[in-house]
């Protein structure tokens, strides 16, 4: 039993909203850091709006069993079902509506009628753990907490979530059977540029034609994802080479291991300190 990973039930469906802190108040439970996403595509439906989605591909290594499952990762909007019309008039007058995103977990994958965009595997050292997935979502999510059909729609979450897991944990991409179709509605209308810009113009009923609207793009995305696994895990993210290398130096001289909590006396330590500092402070400069 992990929860929202492997339950008693088969089916775990839930709002990120909810999902994130339900799985990273467990940490460092090693269950959830031997649980990894080893694969993901980037799909999108056949027919309608063509929505885009994420799926993922989870294994457990326990130590009697692996266990496999699948995850999907949507977003829509929160709707009444007795307003959707209004809902929709909303949308399309550029006023943002709260977003639903969703994690759906199942023994088998939910690819419904829909097409492979693009894939992804990770090597396994590098592969996400559960925690890794949570912080990803979690910083999306806390960008774009709006759904918004000229911005932080479907499409453009499904192109963070992709991008953000793959890029952050070398992931090697891979075709789809229709990659040219990512971002693109009717097949030829394309929406979102490579770093996740919205091209669409719109036109209000009471307002010129927009410019291209301002939402969170790619690296701001990345850049979040890597400050809020610096705070879980207490890296700095921009100075983690620098740790690496200063405290193999340190290693050296009196058996120094920064992440692994040796105890060292005092002059050693600050000894480890300035040269941290200083680096850091050269790489500001």
């Amino acid at each position: 039993m992990i929860d929202g990973v492997l339950t008693s039930s088969t089916l775990i469906s839930d709002s990120i909203q909810n999902w994130v802190p339900t799985v990273l108040q467990q940490y460092p439970d090693s269950r959830l850091l031997d649980c990894r996403v080893v694969a993901l595509e980037h799909r999108k439906n056949r027919g309608g709006s063509e929505h885009e989605y994420v799926l993922l591909k989870l294994r457990y290594t326990g130590l009697e069993k692996s266990h496999l499952r699948f995850a999907r990762i949507d977003r829509s909007f929160q709707r009444n079902t007795s307003r959707v019309v209004q809902h929709y008039r909303t949308l399309l007058r550029g006023r943002p509506l709260a977003a639903d995103d969703v994690i759906i977990v199942t023994p088998t994958p939910l690819r419904t009628d829909s097409v492979s965009l693009y894939e992804a595997y990770f090597d396994h050292d590098h592969a996400p753990s559960i925690f890794d997935l949570a912080l990803v979502l979690n910083a999306i999510s806390s960008l774009s907490p709006d759904y918004d059909l000229w911005k932080e729609m479907c499409y453009w979450h499904a192109r963070m979530v992709f991008e953000g897991l793959t890029r952050t944990f070398d992931g090697h991409i891979e075709e789809g059977a229709e990659p040219s179709k990512r971002g693109k509605f009717a097949g030829f209308l394309t929406l979102l540029d490579e770093e996740g810009r919205f091209l669409l113009r719109r036109r209000n009923f009471m307002q010129r034609v927009s410019d291209v609207h301002e939402l969170p793009t790619l690296p701001r995305v990345l850049e979040r994802i890597s400050s809020m696994r610096a705070e879980l895990f207490r890296v700095e993210p921009h100075n983690v080479e620098v740790c690496i290398f200063m405290s193999s130096l340190a290693f050296q001289f009196g058996k120094l291991t920064i992440f692994e909590g040796t105890q060292v006396n005092a002059a050693l330590a600050l000894w480890g300190a300035m040269c941290i500092g200083l680096c850091v402070f050269l790489l500001v400069l």
